[in-house]
């Protein structure tokens, strides 16, 4: 049994249902973790399985982080230096240039 005017009969205000629809979307931090985490499990299952496609394809595939190239850059460009040099060593079509 509910002990509130019937809902029909409430003021409404436009900003009120706005910011509870914007709070609805934000959530609370625990929650936002929470998803993130399960979205980001959901990505990296992806990301294997069409790494493993590619790799099929013969293709090589390279994972640099959103961090690492905002916090080593340097570190990064070299990494993929380093692994053209060994597939260039390995591979013969890409030492040829194809």
């Amino acid at each position: 049994m509910r002990f509130s005017k019937k809902y029909s009969s409430l003021p409404y205000n436009q900003n009120l249902h706005n910011r509870a629809a914007t709070l609805r979307k934000a959530g609370n931090l625990a929650e936002a973790l929470f998803w993130n985490e399960v979205k980001n499990d959901n990505k990296y299952e992806y990301d294997c399985r069409r790494d493993e496609y590619m790799n099929k394809l013969g293709l090589h595939v390279i994972r640099i982080s959103d961090e690492g190239v905002r916090h080593h850059m340097e570190m990064e460009l070299e990494y993929i230096s380093n692994v053209v040099k060994e597939l260039k060593k390995t591979t013969p079509s890409i030492a040829a240039g194809d």
